[in-house]
């Protein structure tokens, strides 16, 4: 080898909100387009197309753009960049860069999204280990990716963004991504989320822009239109309580920007709670410092199953 009620809530789930504003859209289903450019700071095996047919190395079926570190060969330090069109998001509000990709890290290799302000270029998002799959049975799916980058727009003129990709000089991987858009909208939707199931109640947890956020919570499949629970004003953890053991829920999650109006709803993100009662796992030999009255038994419990009964005989 190498190198996410009314005619007014069915909008919330039409993508982002409807005051986003969008600066560049590329799904790269037919080529990498003539107006982004591929460089090379290092050895000279560039970011190329990949047409994406292949079923056990898609994106979504389409084309998608690719660097290869494992097609390079060992030996040759790759350090490769795919460079967007300027745009000029001065007048942005929430300024973000969104995209689906497949990550394969060799160990030391890393891949970066950069922006440029006008004056330099600034990191805004790194990985240095694996990020989804190829979207395929066997491996699962690719990621969504959202990283802002406001902070980093260029105020009084056009910005840029690349993605950069340094194989560390080993025999890494790949990088593959696909659909990158640039937008600003005026609240983004809750990233990152994350859920603890038990058998009763899930804790779940997310990144809030705004620090103001809402959750809908059903059974899995319920219609987010008309049914669920809704809990509204949480900054960015809650726990679902009332559950039944060893059922499937979803939830959504939006932020609620005040002026600024609300997000569209993230999800539906899935989870399924655990057994009420766990059997305990007790070690092929659990036996350990044996006197001629007494004998230690180690046994891994499942956290908080509470008393443990032991026959002897």
């Amino acid at each position: 080898m190498k190198k996410l009620f009314t005619s007014l809530l069915m909008l919330c789930f039409i993508g982002l909100n409807v005051n986003a504003q969008e600066y560049i859209n590329e799904t790269f289903d037919a080529d990498i387009p003539s107006t982004w450019t591929t460089t090379s700071e290092g050895d000279a095996f560039p970011w190329f197309w990949n047409a994406g047919t292949n079923f056990s190395q898609t994106i979504d079926s389409t084309g998608y753009a690719r660097v290869d570190s494992d097609a390079d060969g060992n030996g040759n330090h790759m350090i490769e960049l795919l460079e967007a069109p300027e745009f000029d998001a001065s007048a942005g509000n929430i300024v973000i860069v969104q995209f689906d990709h497949y990550y394969n890290n060799g160990g030391m290799d890393s891949a970066s999204v950069e922006v440029w302000d006008g004056t330099e270029w600034h990191t805004a998002w790194s990985a240095s280990e694996d990020i989804g799959a190829w979207l395929n049975a066997w491996n699962g799916n690719p990621v969504a990716q959202t990283i802002i980058i406001t902070d980093y727009i260029n105020t009084s003129g056009n910005t840029k963004i690349r993605f950069r990709y340094d194989d560390a000089d080993i025999w890494a991987w790949y990088w593959a991504i696909d659909n990158v858009v640039v937008s600003s909208v005026d609240c983004l939707e809750p990233l990152n989320a994350a859920v603890m199931p038990g058998a009763i109640a899930a804790d779940v947890t997310w990144d809030s822009g705004s620090g103001n956020s809402d959750i809908l919570f059903d059974t899995t499949g319920f219609d987010p239109m008309t049914d669920g629970t809704l809990v509204t004003d949480l900054a960015g953890a809650y726990q679902i309580t009332g559950l039944d053991p060893e059922s499937t829920y979803d939830y959504y999650l939006r932020d609620d920007c005040g002026v600024d109006g609300q997000s569209s709803w993230a999800g539906p993100y899935t989870f399924t709670t655990t057994i009420a009662c766990p059997d305990v796992y007790v070690p092929f030999n659990p036996f350990s410092n044996p006197t001629t009255t007494s004998v230690d038994i180690d046994g891994f419990y499942p956290e908080g199953l509470g008393d443990v009964y032991i026959i002897v005989g």
